[in-house]
């Protein structure tokens, strides 16, 4: 009896050791099933992702330059010469921001003295910034207006900025050229003739003066494609 009690008890063990173990395996086919569904989801969810960055940048890009080649083709066709609408000599502000530019400015600022537009017309103003004390002397011997402005932090905006908020307002045109740059002698006179004919804002066409580098061929020719793009496409 004793025995019979034993075997029975050894069978009801088995048997929910059995059914624990279906239980156990059932659960684990139900989660490596539903985990399999979320990961294939995920994997697809990613790629759907994927494939609509790669549309938009395609489509950026695409527009960039399908833009860049329409100006580019637009420059190959002359620009038509506009009318001059009203010729007269207009008073001329030549501001010539710069910052710590003391290797240059002199002989910039000299330059720019020698145009050939009438010398009452126009006025050549230097807006130093942070230039060297003996730099400033030299600046000061010279027949130009002289504005020294200081920041914290220095942009050419800020220094254009402060100069005209001091300057009087008796000017037509305000041109504004870099520190490095230099001027053909009869730049002026065709930037108030371009405003004869009607335009309220011209960019000049800049060209490269040292050609004995590699890095000056390169810019140059950057200058070359900014130029025709730019101003002739545009």
């Amino acid at each position: 009896m004793t025995a019979k009690l034993e075997n029975n008890t050894k069978g009801y063990r088995n048997f929910f050791r059995i059914k624990k173990s279906l239980l156990i395996f059932k659960f684990y086919s139900t989660f490596k099933t539903e985990f399999g569904i979320v990961l294939i989801f995920n994997i697809v969810i990613s790629k759907m992702i994927l494939t609509i960055i790669q549309i938009v940048l395609l489509v950026y890009f695409g527009l960039v330059v399908f833009y860049i080649f329409s100006i580019s083709v637009a420059s190959l066709f002359p620009n038509q010469n506009k009318p001059i609408i009203k010729s007269i000599n207009r008073r001329i502000a030549l501001l010539i921001p710069g910052f710590k530019e003391d290797r240059v400015i002199l002989e910039v600022a000299e330059d720019a003295l020698n145009q050939s537009y009438p010398k009452h017309l126009f006025d050549v103003i230097v807006i130093a910034d942070s230039f060297l004390p003996r730099t400033i002397e030299q600046l000061k011997k010279l027949p130009i207006k002289l504005i020294e402005v200081s920041f914290e932090n220095s942009t050419k905006a800020r220094s254009i900025n402060k100069a005209l908020s001091i300057l009087p307002e008796d000017y037509d045109i305000i041109v504004i050229l870099d520190a490095d740059n230099l001027m053909e002698k009869d730049f002026l006179r065709k930037m108030n003739d371009a405003f004869s004919c009607g335009f309220t804002c011209v960019q000049g066409h800049r060209v490269a003066k040292n050609l004995d580098s590699s890095m000056a061929i390169l810019d140059a020719l950057s200058e070359e494609v900014n130029n025709n793009l730019f101003r002739k496409g545009h």
